[in-house]
């Protein structure tokens, strides 16, 4: 073959292969030579490429199974920000495993703690069986060590088979069942296993090498991110115990702040853990402030009232192990230095375990009840007393009567020139008026020493009693009084009395001479004044003397009854005051100190409207003209009414109880000469009183004007005598000019 030839046809084969086999071409053996070596290493080229070109499709496969590979990651990676619930989880993730790395069956089985079994708790398949078409695959279980998953996980090495087929552990399988080759990858966390992660493909090429160290990637990917899931699950249970207990400890707050009782729960070693807000008022310490402190520098208990000594209720409960009750009062000394009195418990705080942890103390502040207690036995003695009182005011004031009435007509009937007879008797009328005010006196602790009520300064009633108190005494008054007016609905010879008595005290109480300091204010009594008062104003009276004061160990005995520290004292003074001042809707307080003196307080209700004008009039027995029936079951009043209501000028008639007066008054009626005027005792033993008296009488005459007459009463008729169907009242015993003045109004129509 010539060179151009030769040439032309080495062209040619570089360009085809099949070339250098052409049988129809003749070469010289230079020629013959180089066309052998030419094809040996064209052989040798292709097989080269060959191997390059599989090699680089390998590794473009890595390269995109690589990147789907890291898809997946990222997208798994977000479910944690999503999904709370491992299964879930799980499941989601076979999702994006099935859509990013194109795997036709995966499954997670996971150990849960504490059993010895795997759980499918996620899968994803398709299949033939399955028409083609993504399913989960139904959940199983599978002991440890059992299967090819049981035992991947029991021995910690992944699985691969490249053909199941052709592998023994896969001899009967369904004809159905189109997968080749399989991978069984065991999960790991920081804990060690939990799990085994499944995959399987029907082509065995599916899993090559670095394939299945991306799906160990993956693999343990997933243990971490079931590991987060599962602290989410967890924090969320811790959150939702927290909330919980946010919640109760709300709720816990708001009981114990709307307690009407203190509380504070200690640790075993008397430390505070917490205070609720009656606690932190009672001991003036805040919870802030009180937390980490011992019991002791908080709770200043004293226990040693009522005659016992105490020890702190927390260090008993933490000595015993059990509840303990201090029911008798103690005092509690608050970090201000106010004292109240308590009540006081302590319950053990136990752990299930019955070990004692710490101790919860509840105290009550009884400083309030035990006011009222006191008050309560204080009007107890006095209702006792009262009964007794009322019984001997009632008869002897029946008594007084007479005498005082007998002494007025005695007077009148006295000839003029008869100075020295005159002087007697007024001096026997003075001594009965004394013995009125002892009865009235008695009176006030009986229900029948209601007040007789009306509208005057208060003010004057001070003054007037207690310049007759101090008259020819060595103790001089000073009043600080407003200028306007203070004025109350009173009894003006009951709050003079309360004057009288208080005054006399604080005169005995400085036998060297002094000042007593009276002042009178309207002052506005609330809760904080801690006064047994409504809320409201009060007209307050304060009587200051500069005496001794009066000791602490007797300060409680004043009010009681008989109570005296006179020699020839009676012990009524204070009791009597007490008592009118509470029948007043008022009351009486007193403030003292051993050698600087003492200070009574008197509250009265401020009266509505103003202050009546004082009324001048004439105190010389008017003539009267009428018909009287008097009602009584005593003789020696109906004697004495008799003789003065003649004296008058009036007609008398008779009764001895309600029954017979509605008797003769109906008479009397019908005959035409009716009474003008009915006197009818309030209180008749054994018989119709006045007060079924008068309603009787209303009924045969509506317009009857009878007066009420009695020294004691048990209902309020005495003081709103006109709510009871009368026109006049009249307290025994009674003077001429009272009784006078009473009947001159009724017939005047006043």
């Amino acid at each position: 073959m010539k060179g151009d030839a030769f040439l032309e046809w080495l062209t040619r084969a570089l360009e085809d292969r099949e070339v250098l086999n052409s049988p129809d071409v003749e070469f010289s053996p230079a020629e013959t030579l180089v066309a052998g070596r030419l094809k040996l290493e064209m052989a040798r080229s292709y097989r080269d490429f060959q191997i390059y070109s599989r090699a680089f499709q390998g590794m473009e496969r890595f390269y995109d199974t690589s990147i789907h590979a890291l898809s997946a990651f990222i997208k798994v990676g977000k479910l944690t920000e999503e999904v709370t619930n491992t299964d879930l989880l799980c499941k989601k993730a076979l999702e994006i495993f099935s859509q990013e790395l194109e795997f036709e069956n995966c499954s997670i089985m996971l150990r849960q703690p504490g059993e010895d079994y795997l759980t499918l708790v996620a899968g994803m398949g398709r299949s033939d069986r399955y028409n083609g078409e993504k399913r989960d695959i139904p959940k199983r279980k599978i002991r440890v060590g059992e299967g090819i998953a049981g035992k991947v996980f029991e021995t910690g090495e992944y699985l691969f088979i490249p053909n199941v087929h052709e592998d023994s552990r896969f001899k009967e399988l369904p004809d159905d069942v189109t997968i080749t080759s399989l991978l069984s990858i065991p999960i790991r966390n920081e804990e060690g296993l939990i799990g085994v992660l499944n995959f399987s493909h029907p082509r065995m090429e599916a899993f090559e090498k670095n394939t299945i160290h991306i799906m160990i990637l993956l693999s343990n990917y997933i243990g971490q991110m079931i590991t987060i899931t599962r602290l989410h699950q967890q924090i969320a249970k811790w959150n939702e115990i927290l909330r919980t207990l946010a919640i109760e400890k709300e709720r816990l707050s708001v009981a114990l702040s709307s307690m009407g009782d203190g509380v504070i729960t200690t640790d075993t070693e008397e430390k505070i853990i917490l205070l609720n807000g009656v606690a932190e008022n009672l001991t003036g310490w805040s919870q802030d402030e009180a937390i980490g402190r011992l019991l002791s520098e908080v709770f200043n208990f004293n226990g040693q009232a009522a005659g016992t000594s105490q020890t702190s209720p927390v260090a008993e409960v933490i000595r015993t192990r059990e509840m303990v009750n201090f029911s008798k009062p103690a005092t509690l000394k608050a970090r201000d230095g106010r004292e109240r009195m308590i009540v006081s418990s302590g319950t053990p705080i136990a752990n299930k375990e019955g070990g004692l942890i710490g101790v919860i103390l509840v105290f009550r502040d009884i400083t309030e009840l035990r006011k009222k207690e006191e008050e309560l036995v204080r009007e107890q003695k006095l209702e006792s007393v009262g009964i007794l009182a009322g019984g001997i005011a009632h008869d002897f004031n029946n008594l007084l009567t007479g005498i005082l009435g007998n002494i007025g007509m005695a007077k009148m009937y006295a000839p003029p020139g008869e100075l020295r007879l005159l002087e007697r008797l007024e001096e026997a009328e003075k001594a009965s008026m004394r013995a009125k005010a002892l009865t009235q006196q008695l009176l006030t602790f009986s229900k029948g020493g209601e007040p007789v009520k009306k509208i005057i300064p208060v003010t004057d009633v001070v003054c007037e009693s207690t310049v007759f108190a101090l008259r020819g005494s060595n103790v001089k008054s000073e009043f600080d009084f407003t200028e306007d007016p203070l004025c109350s609905e009173i009894d003006e010879g009951q709050i003079s009395q309360v004057i009288h008595n208080i005054v006399l005290n604080a005169q005995h109480a400085m036998p060297g001479g002094g000042t007593l300091r009276i002042a009178c204010r309207q002052v506005l009594v609330d809760a904080k004044d801690m006064l047994p008062l409504p809320e409201g104003p009060y007209v307050r009276v304060a009587i200051q003397d500069e005496g001794a004061g009066i000791p602490e160990t007797i300060i409680n005995d004043i009010f009681d009854p008989y109570f005296t520290t006179k020699k020839n004292g009676s012990g009524l003074g204070l009791s009597t005051c007490y008592s009118i001042m509470k029948k007043h809707g008022g009351c009486i307080a007193v403030k003292t100190e051993v050698g600087a003196g003492t200070t009574f307080f008197l509250y009265l209700p401020v009266a509505l409207g103003s202050c009546p004008q004082p009324k001048s009039g004439d105190d010389g027995l008017a003539r009267l003209t009428c018909r009287v029936l008097v009602t009584d079951d005593e003789e020696v009043v109906r004697a004495i009414a008799g003789e003065i209501l003649g004296y008058f000028g009036c007609e008398v008639e008779y009764a001895c109880d309600g029954a017979e007066a509605i008797k003769l008054y109906q008479e009397a009626m019908m005959s035409g000469r009716p009474f003008d005027v009915v006197m009818l005792d309030l209180t008749i033993p054994g018989g119709m009183g006045g007060r079924e008296a008068v309603e009787g009488l209303r009924k045969i005459d509506p317009n009857v004007r009878a007066i009420v007459v009695s020294g004691y009463s048990n209902d309020p008729i005495m003081a709103q005598y006109e709510s009871y169907g009368f026109c006049g009242v009249v307290t025994k015993p009674y003077r001429m000019i009272d009784l006078n003045k009473t009947l001159q109004r009724i017939l005047q129509g006043a």
